[in-house]
């Protein structure tokens, strides 16, 4: 099935907008040395990121975020408008610095060590969000990321919930902030180590994944998607499993796929996809995002994203 989007239902992407500095190793990183290479500066962050997907695809989109008073977030702000994202509802702080994330790549594209600075999302508290409570409600779908505190998502979640309400845990150490609201949740997207963390069962075998399964939709999560890098994804519900391959290819930039493969499930969600054709899709944009050397691939739009599908 291929659609063209045309019933611009409403997203509201509630998380982290981060500066992102990146280095491009020419040689293996030699650590305790300077590694020669290439410095880029671009936007990211996983709701921003995540926005920016949807942007793409022609969705609309707000994202609630937090800006601080400085030139990093000129940019941040400059490029969120120039690709269609709403921030009229974001936090504009005179204070605080940007959220800058500074990683270093190997040649193959892969992330070999980063640090995060994103204190001023902490100022997304609870308080905050309950001035946005007119906005969110006008949502078709909210989607959230566990770069913000704790508190705030549970908040959410807790006022929240009639609304579909997509979760991104971006990390292993920061998807522990999810455990208290799996039952609030509509869509989680975890990697396996992510998975046997939230579900307390360790993956040795395949069977291990419908079990994972069960434990998240007995807490009443609706969708699930397991992704496993390379082999693909592992998707279900209470009543149906499978499994999408994945697809080879060249890597240029691994620090976005996972922020496309969520924006695909909420597209695919917002256009009525069924599960198979929603890991498919989520699919595809991870694997176009693989081939920028930005955290979204400048080019995406729903042609590109649909040629990437049909070939897996």
């Amino acid at each position: 099935m291929i659609v063209n989007n045309s019933t611009k239902k409403k997203v509201i992407v509630i998380g982290a907008a981060i500066a992102d500095i990146t280095g491009f190793s020419s040689k293996q990183l030699i650590k305790n040395d300077s590694n020669p290479g290439e410095i880029k500066f671009s936007s990211g962050g996983v709701g921003r990121n995540i926005a920016e997907n949807l942007a793409r695809l022609d969705c609309q989109v707000e994202l609630i975020t937090a800006f601080g008073n400085d030139v990093y977030a000129h940019g941040l702000k400059s490029h969120c408008q120039e690709t269609g994202i709403q921030i009229n509802n974001s936090l504009f702080s005179s204070e605080s610095s940007t959220a800058i994330y500074m990683s270093m790549n190997n040649p193959d594209g892969n992330m070999a060590i980063a640090i995060s600075d994103t204190k001023i999302i902490d100022e997304l508290n609870p308080e905050f969000i309950a001035l946005k409570k007119s906005i969110i409600e006008s949502a078709d779908c909210i989607v959230l990321d566990t770069n913000i505190s704790e508190e705030t998502l549970k908040y959410i979640a807790e006022n929240f919930s009639h609304i579909p309400i997509f979760l991104d845990l971006v990390s292993t150490t920061k998807a522990k902030k999810a455990k208290s609201i799996l039952n609030y949740i509509h869509t989680i997207k975890p990697n396996l180590i992510e998975a046997e963390h939230l579900s307390g069962i360790k993956y040795e075998e395949a069977k291990d994944l419908d079990l994972m399964l069960k434990e998240f939709t007995n807490t009443g999560i609706q969708q699930v998607f397991i992704s496993k890098g390379e082999e693909g994804c592992y998707f279900g519900n209470a009543d149906l499993s499978g499994v999408v391959k994945g697809k080879k290819r060249e890597i240029v930039n691994s620090s976005g796929a996972g922020d496309a493969f969520m924006a695909g499930l909420v597209f695919a969600f917002l256009n009525d996809y069924d599960l198979e054709e929603s890991a498919t899709f989520a699919t595809a944009l991870s694997l176009a995002a693989l081939q920028s050397e930005e955290a979204v691939n400048p080019q995406l739009n729903l042609e590109m994203a649909n040629h990437i599908r049909q070939e897996l």
